[in-house]
């Protein structure tokens, strides 16, 4: 017989982030209501623009970070390249563009993680996007989707391994890193939030 004081189950630390992050998240997706808020090619530049601004700088920290043995190669995980391709595609010059002068924390690897987080959770909603987009622009899209279409077919694996080496980190640190991952990750959706909206 089981006894009814056995523990429950402690959340991973990737369940953690989804529970603990829903409100920054909601709060971005409501504020920047895409795909709908994307009208014209002005538009899809423009944020564009500022997804390289926040990009850029955040993975020029997180690069600095020693990712060695955490599970993530962070070099095929960049989305600051892939963007800059797109910006130029619809004839932007990407090294005008703005740089967000305030970043979420991401001076240790529990911050690290929470900055991933936003950023690997974005390209799965990035399929939904790319989807209404190229219905919305046609061909003018193609060639100007980098950004949108990253992994491509291994979008789901990609995820998987982010959310494993998540949890990896989260079994092998101090509760007290694992918060910090969840500061990071909260204050990486909003700092995003507010530059966007600039």
């Amino acid at each position: 017989m089981i006894s009814s004081n056995t523990p429950t189950q402690t959340r991973s630390l990737a369940d953690r982030l989804r529970a603990e992050t829903r409100p920054e998240h909601n709060a971005i997706e409501t504020a920047l209501d895409l795909p709908q808020s994307i009208q014209d090619a002005g538009d899809y530049t423009r944020l564009l623009s500022g997804f390289h601004g926040f990009y850029l700088p955040l993975e020029q920290a997180l690069l600095r970070l020693d990712w060695e043995g955490t599970g993530i190669d962070l070099n095929e995980r960049l989305k600051a390249p892939l963007i800059r391709t797109d910006l130029e595609a619809c004839g932007a010059d990407a090294d005008s563009v703005p740089q967000c002068p305030t970043l979420p924390p991401c001076s240790s690897l529990a911050e690290g993680f929470g900055c991933l987080y936003v950023m690997e959770g974005a390209t799965l909603g990035g399929a939904m996007i790319h989807r209404e987009l190229s219905t919305r622009f046609e061909d003018w899209l193609s060639g100007k989707d980098h950004y949108y279409q990253c992994y491509g077919e291994n979008r789901g694996s990609m995820w998987r391994q982010f959310r494993q080496a998540v949890d990896g980190f989260g079994e092998g640190c101090s509760s007290a890193d694992q918060d910090r991952v969840i500061h990071s990750a909260r204050a990486t959706f909003r700092e995003l939030q507010r530059w966007l909206e600039r």
